[in-house]
């Protein structure tokens, strides 16, 4: 049994030559597509770290925790 197990155990990738190595690239329908996620993607990242500046910059004058509940006593 073992060694019909061996017989049949498919080769690993890097053995097989090249041509046999099924190669998928996408489309150009694809790249367009892909390329305009990553355009939306940057366009929201650039838009949170613009909100998360903001909300930095309005934290700055508030107590720290720690004063918290010695202001408010």
């Amino acid at each position: 049994m073992d060694e019909l197990m061996a017989l049949n155990r498919p080769e690993p990738a890097e053995a097989m030559p090249a041509s046999t190595r099924i190669q998928t690239h996408p489309t150009e329908e694809e790249w367009a597509d892909l390329l305009d996620l990553l355009a939306q993607l940057e366009q929201h990242t650039e838009t949170q770290t613009v909100l998360l500046r903001t909300l930095s910059n309005q934290m700055t004058g508030l107590p720290a925790q720690e004063q918290g509940p010695i202001l408010f006593m």
